[in-house]
């Protein structure tokens, strides 16, 4: 598909009520179209991978679809350690580390260090990536997502309940060494 013709597929699944209750959890986005992570997954998948066309998405900033549509095209193993910086910082809020760090970054050889940088970052939605890309990695890195959780938990702005999640789940693959 062309550029054109994938902008098109999104456009048509737009969802008002669905952008509506974004629009209500705080999305921070001055455009939101509704369309579904599974709506957008499957647009993905049956185009394929397209580095050019993540491109273009990844380009435009004002409409959250763009960013997750960029995200799931992009292919995996095109992006480099170098590659990483600029998707991080056009992360705007938990949906899009989410999609981010499970769609691009945990398959990634240097997923433990990009993890392990985000944790110990002063800002909140990084810190947040980090440990949701630990919590994918926690079966490998047991000790350094606990560490993770745990400078975490001792934060005055701390994400307690994720950081009590990764320290349950880094103790029981502790144990199972």
């Amino acid at each position: 598909m062309t550029f054109a013709e994938l902008k098109q597929r999104v456009y048509v699944m737009r969802n008002g009520v669905l952008a509506d209750q974004l629009r209500a959890a705080g999305c921070p986005y001055r455009l939101i179209w509704g369309v579904s992570l599974p709506q957008i997954k499957e647009i993905a998948r049956e185009n394929g991978y397209d580095r050019d066309a993540a491109m273009q998405f990844f380009g435009l900033d004002s409409l959250r679809e763009n960013f997750l549509t960029a995200v799931m095209l992009f292919p995996p193993d095109g992006l480099g350690r170098d590659d990483v910086a600029p998707w991080l910082d056009r992360m705007r809020w938990s949906e899009d580390a989410d999609v981010l760090t499970h769609t691009l970054l945990l398959g990634q050889p240097y997923a433990a260090e990009v993890a392990e940088e985000l944790t110990r970052s002063d800002d909140r939605l990084r810190r947040y990536a980090g440990l949701r890309l630990y919590l994918g990695l926690v079966q490998r890195h047991p000790v350094e997502a606990l560490a993770a959780a745990r400078r975490e938990a001792e934060r005055p702005d701390a994400l307690s309940n994720l950081a009590a999640m990764l320290a349950d789940e880094a103790a029981f693959w502790s144990e199972q060494d």
